[in-house]
């Protein structure tokens, strides 16, 4: 099964249906006056295909289409029939899967077809919106390159595609089939919902282009721009991940290891995620090194108690009472040298800041957990073996163990 790589078929969706239709029809006609789709418009690959093949293909392409069509004329917002939409949009695009696996087309030189794509919708949408009700539709049509680049680009498709593609599902299969972490796992499981949610938003968008009188507004122009926009960025960082991934299983077991923080740190802390990310100039073992590394900084660069107090956003009173010392003593030099149990909570802070948002650790410390049988973790500060529980606690979230 493939769990990683989509077959998107975008520069297809426009204009396959009409085409197949007609195509069909052809076939089973004698009427050489019969109007078809041109044959430079469909992949050389599908010429190819059996009537079965097209039957079954032209089938799941229909049903497809229905689904967009009732989704623009539902009057719920388009974002509550994008999970259901989606479904359907993964039967159809695995149904492309299954000809591309088998008549292999070229995808080497796609830029031009995408350019079209976006030519022609954009000029049946300019009579009837406002300019920047445009710009917003050309803004949202930019995610079509973006699929092609996080697909042929990041991954690495542009070149030999078919023995790239499959290299990549074997690693991704090996992958899956170890004893890794609940965030390793869903992570490859939901890798393709961004673009199975992207391909129904292109398909309205270019349904609506070509019926626009009737299913037509605003609103519904806005919504699926929204939409594309969202999960091209979604897919487009989900490629970046398994590119990262990919990198990291190379590197054996130590390798895994990495990854599955990595994915970790998605999500539990998602600004920090984003900056290790946003990073290309090292190795991806180096920026996740540093970001463990960080809090050890941030604890060796606290001099005193109300850089202690801002850290931890402790009052003087709660640090008394954690530290068991008068509020007199906390002022005295040396204290954080000195004190033990102080350093061990100031790591602890640290670890909880590398693995939630601040104000996320903040709330998990005041609220009971499961794990420590329902206890709330600031109140088992004061003591050593209290510290280490929350500590292990924090840990086995870091490592994906469920709690």
């Amino acid at each position: 099964m493939n769990r990683a790589l989509n077959y998107n078929g975008f520069q297809y969706l426009y204009f396959l249906q009409d085409w197949l239709d007609n195509r069909l029809k052809l076939r089973q006609s004698a009427d050489e006056g019969l109007n078809v789709a041109s044959d430079s418009e469909i992949p050389d690959f599908l010429k190819n295909a059996t009537d079965e093949e097209l039957n079954y293909l032209a089938d799941s392409s229909s049903k497809f289409r229905t689904a967009v069509e009732n989704a623009l004329q539902s009057k719920t917002p388009f974002a509550d029939n994008l999970d259901k939409l989606a479904n359907q949009s993964k039967e159809y695009l695995q149904v492309i899967g299954y000809f591309i696996d088998k008549y292999k087309p070229d995808f080497e030189n796609l830029s031009d077809d995408i350019e079209q794509l976006q030519q022609e919708v954009k000029s049946k949408l300019a009579n009837h919106l406002s300019i920047s009700l445009y710009e917003t539709v050309k803004e949202s049509l930019k995610s079509i390159s973006k699929i092609y680049q996080a697909d042929f680009d990041i991954l690495g498709l542009k070149d030999d595609y078919y023995t790239k593609r499959n290299n990549i599902n074997s690693k991704v299969s090996n992958i899956y089939e170890r004893d890794i972490t609940i965030y390793l796992k869903l992570f490859i499981d939901n890798f393709d919902t961004p673009i199975y949610k992207w391909s129904a938003s292109a398909f309205s968008l270019f349904t609506l282009s070509e019926y626009y009188g009737k299913y037509g507004s605003d609103k519904i122009v806005r919504e699926i721009c929204e939409a594309l926009i969202d999960n091209a960025n979604s897919y487009f960082e989900n490629t970046q991940i398994l590119s990262y991934i990919l990198d990291l299983y190379e590197h054996g077991e130590k390798g895994l290891r990495e990854a599955e923080k990595f994915i970790k740190l998605r999500a539990t802390n998602s600004t920090r995620f984003k900056n290790v990310i946003g990073e290309n100039t090292k190795t991806l073992i180096e920026l996740i090194e540093e970001s463990e590394n960080e809090w050890r900084k941030e604890v060796s660069s606290i001099k005193n108690i109300n850089e202690i107090t801002k850290y931890t956003q402790l009052t003087t009173n709660d640090l008394s009472n954690i530290l068991s010392v008068s509020e007199e003593k906390l002022e005295e030099r040396g204290l954080l040298e000195s004190n033990e149990h102080l350093t061990k909570l100031l790591g602890v802070y640290a670890r909880g800041y590398d693995m939630f948002e601040r104000s996320d650790f903040q709330h998990w410390l005041k609220h009971p957990n499961l794990t420590l049988d329902g206890k709330i973790p600031f109140d088992l500060l004061h003591t050593s073996v209290g510290l280490e529980e929350v500590s292990n606690t924090i840990g086995r979230i870091e490592h994906g163990i469920p709690f």
